[in-house]
């Protein structure tokens, strides 16, 4: 103790040492003499702090202006977004779209998609590495347009985005309050085009004060631009490889996932494991660890709703499991639709499985979209689908979802007397039994 007493007498502790603690905050604030605080919307417990005297950055040295606001009407939303996307397609440019749940950012997806407007959803139930993935091809021009919901969260600065659309922009509200719109709309000002459309059916508080917020900037900018000569310039910012983060990602990996034979309980033990070393990773400030062993969890855990390329991939696990019984192999996507005779996100994302499957090596033995009875029995599928080419029993049924499936082969087994085998899990290093309470 006499020696922590030295070492806090001579200023090498903190007091608090004494007690094997850190400070608390107001504590942690008595020790401070000078504070420089520094936000892009200061909060009131930072305005208080300096009396409400602050000095602002709103000069940028490549001259860029905050951007132009427009705002519209949201009744026609879907489509305007959609002109004014193809509009920045035609000059090379990219585009933000911001919606205010994880559902909808895929579904507008998935539409925009259908659309011919390559597009990728962007929310925190993504793997961080497929996020920087994403906004790294959305700069290659990969895709067109990204759809997120919290652009503040994901601190993207890209400077080949020259327009940012927000839908409901009038729906209060965290992601819609005036901090949340103003650090938003701040999004498209690396772009000498930069531009944002509020989407909204009236005039919100939040909206008005974000709006005079940014012209007040923009007006001085454009001031300062006059007096001095500068041209405004679209920011340069070099594309990263991600190699790191590859590397990084593939070492966690292989560091958990070591053996060949692994159970649905032993998959449960390691998630818990994983989850505790996150959580200590995190308290040790390893961020990037952290990141890495939260994408080795969503790698683990169930897939409920799977995408269009988790169809493809499920697909192609199937196929090769099934080589082991050494039988021909026939697949349907099955869907509520066949061949198109229904219209939705849900039969899009079908589609979209089906027409990439036809590019591997499996394309003749996949046929889709399609409903069950179509699928298992010839005579209603050369009816309801006469330009399917495919001939004979289908032995492999491609449910769209986890609920469908489930459903599906509970009711095949109680009322068609059908033996349930598994469920068999595909996907780890090599198939395993579920073992479920109601199967063999």
């Amino acid at each position: 103790m006499s020696r922590k007493k030295t070492l806090i007498d001579f200023g090498f502790r903190l007091p608090s040492a004494a007690h094997n603690r850190p400070l608390t905050f107001d504590e942690f604030m008595g020790v401070l003499k000078k504070l420089i605080c520094v936000s892009a919307t200061p909060g009131d417990y930072e305005l208080n702090l300096v009396d409400n005297k602050f000095v602002e950055q709103i000069i940028r040295p490549t001259g860029l202006l905050d951007p132009v606001i427009k705002v519209k009407n949201k009744g026609n939303q879907l489509e305007d977004a959609l002109k004014e996307i193809k509009a920045r397609i035609a000059k090379n440019e990219r585009v933000f779209l911001l919606t205010l749940t994880k559902k909808l950012a895929e579904e507008l997806s998935e539409y925009l998609i259908t659309n011919k407007i390559k597009s990728h959803y962007l929310h925190s139930e993504l793997k961080t590495l497929e996020r920087l993935v994403i906004l790294n091809d959305l700069r290659k021009g990969k895709y067109d347009c990204v759809v997120g919901i919290n652009l503040i969260r994901e601190g993207i600065d890209l400077p080949e985005v020259s327009l940012v659309l927000i839908f409901d922009a009038d729906k209060e509200g965290f992601l819609r309050n005036e901090k949340s719109l103003i650090q938003t709309i701040g999004r498209a000002a690396r772009n000498i085009n930069g531009t944002v459309i509020l989407y909204a059916d009236k005039m919100t508080e939040s909206m008005s004060n974000a709006i005079n917020e940014t012209n007040r900037r923009r007006k001085i900018q454009e001031k300062y631009n006059i007096e001095n000569g500068i041209v405004p310039r679209t920011i340069i910012k070099k594309i990263s490889t991600l190699e790191h983060v590859e590397q990084s990602q593939s070492a966690t990996i292989k560091k958990y996932l070591t053996h060949e034979k692994i159970s649905t309980k032993s998959i449960d033990q390691l998630i818990a494991t994983l989850k505790n070393d996150m959580k200590q990773a995190a308290k040790e400030l390893k961020f990037e660890e952290a990141a890495n062993l939260r994408d080795v969890i969503l790698e683990l855990e169930t897939n409920i709703n799977p995408t269009s390329e988790d169809l493809v991939e499920i697909t192609q696990q199937i196929f090769d499991f099934g080589s082991i019984f050494n039988i021909p192999k026939k697949a349907a996507l099955l869907s509520f639709s066949t061949n198109g005779s229904a219209k939705s996100l849900e039969v899009e994302k079908v589609q979209k499985a089906v027409s990439l499957l036809k590019e591997t090596s499996i394309s003749d033995n996949i046929e889709g979209e399609m409903q069950f009875d179509a699928a298992f029995d010839l005579a209603t599928r050369k009816k309801k689908f006469p330009t399917s080419k495919m001939e004979g029993k289908i032995n492999i049924f491609v449910f769209p979802d986890l609920n469908a499936g489930n459903i599906g082969y509970k009711i095949a087994q109680q009322l068609g007397g059908f033996l349930a085998l598994g469920p068999v899990l595909v996907g780890l290093r090599r198939p395993i039994s579920d073992l479920s309470r109601g199967a063999t």
